[in-house]
């Protein structure tokens, strides 16, 4: 088959003669999505025939969040066919793809008719009430007359008798069509809440593909543009095995991503493609603009206003006893595609993922290494140590951020978080409390009191010692993290007494923050000291000490 592609100017001049056969409306139901951290890449496909002439193709129904300045449109034929445009527009309204609320509509118009029927009833029954009131009115006066014609009585009583059915009879009529438009009214305030409680009718766009054919085609076009309410965030399962004294510490770590969009649009059975590649996060390094100094001239300008401030793997388990035994289930994986600026991983089989409709996780794929584990303590804060697992990221794929689940020896012991690293590069996670490694943390001594004769000086004394045991049956590498005061005038000072030297000092760049890391041996426990004096004139209020 022959490949279409958007005709040339010159194409479209010398296919002006060619008459407009038909616009033909085709079914192109949504084949393939690649998503994006932010966006998605949705692709259409539709199988058409064409006549001789010119024909508008046109794939209907799609939802209207589309970047129309996206779309794209190629395909196959199987006979000389050029395409002319591609316009994106919305779809004109149609009332008959909506029977629900023309069934409510049709109903209303047949209730309003019997209204106009009832509003006729009651116009003549209201002037069969006016007439016979003007008889009773006019009634005393005729009376009269007739008595002084020697009119008798009884056919006076017979006429009153005669009025008053009448008018009961006229009464009851009014009183029966009221009620009968009060149900009227009713029954359409009803269909009125029926109707409001119906879905929008969808409005939708339509892209139309002009194209123009020397013979009858047939083919299939392929239609792609860009969405922006769709995203794919990773997750992770990271599951810690801390070995004993013949087997080394590893990591598996479970890639997962979270799938998620609201286009409008339902992705039913398509082949799904997971990128890492960033469309929406910019092409070009932003321009920095210049800083200009100038003298703030208090004279010329008013006075600023203030501003507010604003689960590990499933083992095989034994099922009615030892014997009998079910395999674990096998969970499917997606396939890694990668490139120098991007990791594609593509899912095996449809998948579906439905507008609104929630979080839709798939694995992605599984990375498995040796894990260096050590111990980290700050008792200043908790007497706690927390163990840490640091491996080797051995993968074409970069780690994205996003959440893990933790689970160390097959427990999950809480939700943490991966940092972005590149392949090759070292990750750390950490994985909860030591309870293997004991911490206590002292204060051994403190003396507060003045010196000095002339100028008084105060003073401020103190002594810690941290104890740390490792109970591990195996080597373990603690650090202990503590600090000593910083001064930040000049008329204060600092002294360090009795300290054991740190290993490493301002610590992650935070100044007066020490470290003290180690290599303990199974049982082995060690005891650091760090001790401070501070001194400062009595006149001054000193704040920040413990």
């Amino acid at each position: 088959m022959k490949r279409l592609a958007l005709a040339t100017v010159a194409g479209l001049l010398s296919s002006t003669a060619l008459v407009h056969a038909a616009d033909i409306a085709v079914e192109a139901p949504i084949r393939a999505v690649t998503v994006y951290p932010a966006g998605a890449s949705v692709t259409r496909d539709a199988d058409f025939t064409v006549p001789v002439g010119v024909s508008t193709i046109i794939i209907g129904n799609i939802a209207p969040g589309i970047d129309t300045s996206t779309v794209r449109v190629e395909g196959l034929a199987d006979a000389g066919l050029e395409i002319r445009s591609v316009e994106t527009q919305q779809a004109k309204a149609d009332d008959t793809t909506d029977p629900e609320r023309e069934r409510i509509e049709a109903a209303i118009e047949e209730l309003r008719n019997e209204q106009l029927v009832l509003n006729d009833q009651m116009t003549a029954l209201s002037a069969q009430r006016t007439f016979i009131q003007n008889l009773i009115n006019e009634g005393p006066a005729g009376f009269a007359d007739n008595l002084g014609n020697g009119g008798g009585i009884e056919q006076w009583a017979a006429a009153w008798q005669a009025i008053g059915q009448g008018m009961e009879r006229v009464l009851t009529g009014i009183r029966e069509v009221q009620q009968q438009s009060r149900a009227i009214d009713e029954q359409i305030a009803a269909l009125f809440e029926q109707a409001a409680a119906l879905p929008q009718p969808r409005v939708a766009l339509e892209i139309r593909i002009e194209v123009s054919a020397t013979a009858q085609a047939t083919g299939t076009l392929e239609a792609t543009y860009q969405v922006t309410n769709a995203r794919w965030t990773p997750a992770y399962d990271a599951m810690l095995t801390t070995g004993d004294e013949t087997t080394e510490p590893s990591i598996e770590i479970i890639r997962r991503a979270e799938i998620t969009q609201s286009t409008g649009d339902d992705w039913t059975d398509v082949q799904m493609t997971l990128s890492t590649s960033r469309p929406s996060g910019g092409t070009a390094a932003p321009v920095l603009g210049g800083a200009f100094l100038r003298v703030y001239d208090y004279g010329r300008y008013a006075a600023p206003t203030a501003v507010p401030a604003p689960a590990p793997a499933l083992e095989a388990r034994a099922l009615g006893g030892a014997a009998d035994m079910i395999a674990p289930i096998i969970q499917q994986q997606a396939v890694a595609d990668f490139g120098d600026f991007r990791a594609n991983f593509i899912i095996p089989g449809p998948v579906s993922v439905v507008s609104g409709g929630g979080v839709r996780s798939v694995r992605l794929a599984t990375d498995a290494a040796e894990a260096r584990l050590f111990a980290t303590a700050t008792p200043r804060i908790a007497e706690q140590a927390f163990l840490t697992a640091a491996f080797t990221l051995d993968s074409q794929a970069p780690l994205l951020a996003g959440n893990a689940n933790l689970f160390r020896d097959g427990s999950y012991v809480g939700m943490g978080r991966v940092a972005f690293a590149n392949p090759g590069a070292e990750v750390e996670l950490g994985f909860g409390p030591d309870d293997q490694v004991r911490v206590v943390f002292t204060l051994a001594s403190r003396e507060s009191g003045q010196r000095g004769l002339l100028t008084r000086i105060d003073t401020d004394e103190r002594h810690y010692e941290i104890t740390v045991d490792n109970l591990h049956t195996r080597p373990m590498e603690i650090t202990v993290i503590d600090r000593v005061p910083v001064a930040e005038d000049e008329r204060i000072t600092v002294e360090q007494l009795d300290t054991t030297a740190p290993t490493e000092t301002d610590v992650d760049g935070v100044r007066g923050v020490l470290a003290w890391t180690y290599d303990y041996e199974p049982g082995e426990t060690r005891t650091i000291t760090n001790g401070y004096l501070v001194t400062w004139p009595s006149d001054l209020d000193v704040t920040g000490l413990d």
